[in-house]
């Protein structure tokens, strides 16, 4: 992925605009962190 827009880009190159992401709200991941981690074990620490 080019760091310049003058850049050529690859034609099979994926634009960061065609990647799909989510707003982290780190304030609230930081004020449940027990839970999340919790969940996390359960749901996935514990599959490997």
């Amino acid at each position: 992925m080019p760091l310049s827009k003058l850049a050529t880009k690859n034609p099979v190159a994926f634009s960061l605009d065609d990647v799909k992401t989510v707003n982290q709200d780190l304030k609230c991941d930081a004020d449940n962190k027990p839970r999340l981690v919790e969940r996390w074990i359960a749901e996935i620490g514990s599959k490997r």
